[in-house]
């Protein structure tokens, strides 16, 4: 058994096995997603009804003008997929950590909590878009990527 891997603009699919390779044998899709993008779409669609699940790795900077509580000591922290802090009505989804993983379907206007591991069932048809939950002014600061394995839709 081989491993294989399909590369795209923003997605890459995962592939265990010999022979042809097509999107209907992908284990995982992979996506990177830029702590500075205000959404990177993964590549990978989904119709409403399915079921999306995604697994997350990384690391991202973040900078404040102030230091952070979080990080007293510096106005730079390190934040995992998994966010941290109180949850800050200015991000672009108040309801899920800050600098934690976020994602939703283009077509919706629905942000869901993804983190180090998550999912949702999709509200809509279209790609699954991803990114840095962040203050919607200051993308543009921060640094780092989240490493995003998306499973195939089911």
């Amino acid at each position: 058994m081989g491993i294989k891997f399909l590369a795209g603009a923003a997605c890459a699919a995962i592939v265990l096995g010999s022979g042809s390779v097509g999107a209907s044998s992908a284990t995982y899709y992979f996506a990177l997603v830029p702590a500075t993008s205000t959404g990177t779409d993964s590549g990978v669609a989904f119709t409403a009804g399915q079921k999306v699940k995604v697994k997350a790795s990384g690391y991202a900077t973040i900078f404040d003008a102030e230091p952070l509580p979080t990080c007293p000591s510096s106005n730079y922290c390190w934040s995992s997929p998994a966010g941290f802090g109180s949850t800050d009505s200015q991000d672009t989804d108040p309801s899920c950590a800050p600098y934690s993983l976020i994602g939703y379907i283009a077509g919706s206007t629905t942000y869901h909590c993804l983190g180090k591991g998550g999912g949702f069932t999709a509200d809509a048809t279209g790609d699954l878009i991803l990114l840095m939950n962040d203050e919607t002014c200051c993308y543009s600061d921060n640094g780092g990527d989240y490493a995003v394995l998306v499973e195939p839709p089911k």
